[in-house]
């Protein structure tokens, strides 16, 4: 079997193309977008392109225009093959076989294949319901064609049925089996088939409610350009739906460059320049801020002059802060315990001196730290305020200073000798040590605390209650830590400096505030306000914008995604498939196919229309060649003269037009072309099907038995073969293939069917079930063989010179037969129609007439078939 080729070229038109420069054609094609290609990929391949096809084709328009999409990796434009174009070898006969193992297509479920036999005509003949449609739906999908449906399932069976057919066909002298699914869709080698429909007619009313003729090739542009409308308005969709979120900018803001800037924001913009100009920090806002109150300020000298007093006060205490944090620096604790020890010492060695000094005096605690505090005290009062001489008198009348008493040599002698030791130099470096350690403990000040600190935070202009609560919590921790200096005895007892950087931001605020004293005074000696207010609102729009950030980032994005599908529209773009269409028209609808179909006007009976094709417009892939009026004198719509016979009529002459001349030896498919048409018409609609079938298979589907007549009768004058094939309506499903129905057999095939089929059937119920099933099968019988009857009388006894289902009488070759006939053959049939008419008929209750016994049928039919060959021997007496 030859794999399949998943593109049907059938929709195109092999007539079409044989006047289309095909190389030229695919050329074209394969300069058209991907996706645009892999769309008429798939109308070729499928014949029709769903709505699940223009999302796909969506995808891939906007995946090509570079619109990134998430999830549809794996979706990928196929290219339109190089051999999509290629025309069928028109020395190649082509035959359809049969269709078989058709499973999910309608209601179909023949058991049996439908076979189309070897004959030039095959007439598969069936009444409503009997399952003709689905088999033209299915044909249509396997060998391509126009107004293809949806194959649909049995609606009234389970779902899920995989979908599928076997089809046999003859190419050339091969053989070949085609195991068909939806997945194949129109097969290489069946796309010269043309197949005609209501759905795949030519012959359309168009929105203006005229008729238009558009070949097929044209059509399959009009179909791609209906693609590209549905996929640019999917993609439409989708712009509108991206509204812009971008806010209004204030008015005050327009003359600015930042809202300049704004306003020309596009796709181009770059994020490091959004990131640039929608900046904005503490010292901005502080500018601003300071703008502020320069442009509110009436007095500004003033201002400069509170803000100098604020600058002092500030500075105070940042210096104040900055000697504490220097004092109870951890360089300074050393020296501090160094001093404390030396202090210690000395006062140690004093003491030990002191000791030996004193070893005799009345009094204990001589030379202690309470002891020479009184001295030194004494000594004040007596040098200072008593005396005025030095410390101690011990003049002849001099008094003790304490006590007030005269004092004794022993007094004098002791006091000389208390001075000598205070005066000594041991005593003198204790003291010194002392003092030193006295003035290091003194320099460490107090951390300023409570009211006091308040007050001086309420000087520095320092408002803020963030900025307070920092610098009291920071004077806590000092306080805390010249505590733990004073006293410790090492550093692991020190209390560490608060880690808030309160000295710098106090520094900070005094350049801050510098710049705005400055401004100030600046402000005093000329008029700085215009300019100011200019970059206060410049600033105000930087925040603004800053503000406006994550809207503005939004906004770039947005323009970039609708520029990209934008770019995905514009590949959607209709224009190069309309100008195509239109220079194909004109090679298409030529003069020649123009005589063609006159002359197909013609040998339908049509002729007498006074209708004529022409090019009216091209659009958006609209390419109108519309069916008008011919040599009317009044205005009028076509639709509105012709009737719906007469469309019909006109849609026929247009298909044969263009698939009947192209040369090529592939089968037509017909399915009741002679909907709507009176008898004239049909019978020359017959006719020339007839015709068609000296060059190629000809199939009609119909469930008129007039149609069926009509064609056996035009066959048989123009010497082709047919055979009718009946489809039936079974229990199991419809499309079961059998004999054609005893009215559609000739008469010699309706007797063997009776004798071969029907009797022996009869004969079997009579035996197995008895006679009251057997009544059924025998009234049956009974009728059939009457309607033969009367199929030998048209055909036999009077030579087929006139038919119930068809309007002329036909002597040719025909009349002289008559005189065969005689009276015994009139006699014989006469009988033969009285006896089974008589079961026919209803009967008189008191004396029914009993239906015949299988011999006694088998008997009659007998002598029917035994006339019928003598009558069909019996030579003409030649008078």
């Amino acid at each position: 079997m030859t794999p399949p080729n998943p593109i049907s070229q059938n929709g195109l038109g092999n007539s079409s193309l044989k006047v289309v420069d095909t190389a030229e054609l695919s050329i074209w094609f394969k300069s058209r977008p991907k996706w645009l290609q892999d769309a008429a990929r798939r109308l070729l391949q499928n014949g029709v392109v769903t709505s699940n096809d223009i999302d796909e084709l969506s995808v891939l328009c906007k995946k090509e225009a570079g619109v990134a999409i998430e999830h549809c990796s794996e979706l990928v434009a196929k290219p339109i093959p190089n051999d999509a174009f290629s025309i069928a070898d028109p020395t190649l006969i082509l035959r359809l076989d049969s269709i078989s193992e058709i499973k999910g297509i309608n209601a179909l479920a023949p058991r049996k294949p439908l076979a189309f036999g070897v004959e030039p005509l095959t007439i598969v003949y069936g009444a409503n319901g009997s399952g003709k449609s689905g088999y033209m739906r299915a044909l249509k999908h396997v060998c391509g064609g126009r107004g293809i449906r949806a194959l649909h399932g049995n609606v009234f069976g389970p779902s899920g049925t995989t979908k599928g057919c076997k089809i046999t066909y003859t190419s050339g002298t091969d053989r070949k089996t085609l195991i068909w699914t939806p997945a194949v869709g129109a097969h290489s080698d069946l796309h010269g088939v043309s197949l005609y429909d209501t759905d795949s007619a030519h012959v359309y009313v168009n929105n203006e409610n005229e008729v238009a003729y558009e070949p097929v090739l044209l059509g399959h542009f009009r179909i791609l350009v209906d693609v590209c409308e549905k996929v640019e308005k999917s993609i439409g969709v989708e712009v509108t739906a991206k509204r812009s979120a971008k806010p209004a900018l204030p008015a005050e803001y327009t003359a600015t460059t930042h809202g300049s800037w704004f306003n020309k924001l596009s796709r181009l913009t770059p994020d490091a320049e959004i990131v640039t100009r929608c900046v904005w920090s503490e010292a901005l806002e502080a500018e601003h801020s300071a703008l502020k109150q320069r442009i509110a300020e009436t007095n500004p000298a003033d201002k400069a002059r509170a803000l100098r007093k604020t600058i002092g006060h500030l500075a105070s205490l940042t210096l104040s802060l900055k000697t504490i944090e220097t004092q109870l620096c951890d360089e300074a604790f050393p020296l501090l315990l160094a001093a404390k020890a030396t202090a210690k010492a000395k006062r140690l060695a004093a003491n030990v001196d002191a000791k030996k000094v004193f070893e005799g005096a009345p009094l204990d605690g001589v030379a202690s730290e309470s002891w020479r505090l009184l001295w030194e005290q004494a000594r004040a009062y007596s040098e200072g305020e008593v005396y005025r001489a030095p410390f101690p008198n011990v003049a002849d009348d001099a008094r003790c200073v304490l006590c007030q008493q005269p004092l004794e040599e022993a007094a004098k002698v002791r006091l000389n000798s208390f001075e000598a030791f205070v005066k000594g130099s041991l005593e003198a470096e204790a003291v010194k040590a002392e003092n030193v350690l006295t003035d290091m403990v003194a320099e460490k000040q107090v951390v300023m605390s409570g009211s006091d600190l308040d007050t001086k935070l309420d000087l520095a202009g320092l408002d803020d209650e963030e900025i307070r609560n920092s610098i009291r919590s920071f004077c806590e921790t000092l306080s805390e830590r010249r505590v733990s200096f004073l006293t410790g005895t090492n550093s692991a007892e020190l209390v560490p400096f608060p880690s808030s950087n309160v000295v710098n931001q106090l520094t900070g605020l005094s350049v801050l505030l510098e710049s705005k004293a400055k401004a100030f005074e600046d402000d005093a000696k000329t008029d700085t306000k215009p300019e100011l207010l200019k970059k206060a609102v410049e600033l105000s729009a930087q925040k603004w914008l800053y503000e406006q950030k994550t809207s503005i980032i939004a906004e770039v994005v947005r323009l970039k995604e609708v520029h990209l599908l934008s770019a995905a529209q514009n590949l959607a773009n209709t224009k190069a498939l309309t100008d195509k269409k239109s220079s194909l028209s004109e090679t298409l609808v030529t003069s020649a196919f123009l005589k063609r179909f006159e002359k197909e006007l013609k040998a339908l009976g049509a002729s007498g229309l006074k209708v004529k094709i022409e090019k009216t417009k091209a659009s958006k892939g609209q390419v109108w060649h519309q069916l008008k009026l011919k040599d009317n004198k009044q205005p009028a719509k076509t639709a509105e003269i012709l009737s719906e016979g007469e469309f019909r009529i006109v849609s026929i002459a247009a298909f044969l037009a263009d698939v009947a001349t192209s040369g090529t030896c592939t089968p037509l498919i017909f399915d009741d072309p002679i909907s709507s048409l009176d008898q004239n018409f049909e019978e020359l609609t017959a006719a020339r099907l007839v015709m068609l079938c000296k060059t190629r298979q000809v199939i009609v589907f119909t469930h008129r038995l007039s149609l069926l007549s009509m064609l056996e009768d035009a066959a048989n004058k123009a010497s082709v073969t047919s055979q009718v094939v009946s489809l039936q309506k079974e229990p199991w499903g419809a499309g079961e293939p059998d004999e054609p129905p005893l009215p559609a057999q000739k008469p010699k095939a309706a007797l063997n069917t009776l004798i071969n089929q029907r009797l022996p059937k009869a004969r079997n119920v009579w035996q197995a079930q008895g006679s009251a099933a057997y009544q059924i099968e025998a009234k049956a019988l009974c009728s059939d063989t009457r309607i033969t009857i009367e199929r030998l009388i048209e055909w036999d006894l009077l030579a087929d010179v006139v038919q119930r289902f068809r309007r002329p009488i036909n002597t040719q070759g025909k009349l002289e037969k008559l005189a065969k006939i005689k009276v015994s053959d009139c006699v014989f049939l006469d009988d033969m129609m009285t006896k089974f008419s008589r079961y026919e008929h209803s009967q008189p209750g008191e004396a029914p007439v009993p239906l015949p016994e299988p011999d006694e049928l088998a008997e009659d039919i007998q002598k029917l078939k035994v006339w019928q060959d003598e009558f069909a021997n019996r030579e003409v007496a030649i008078v």
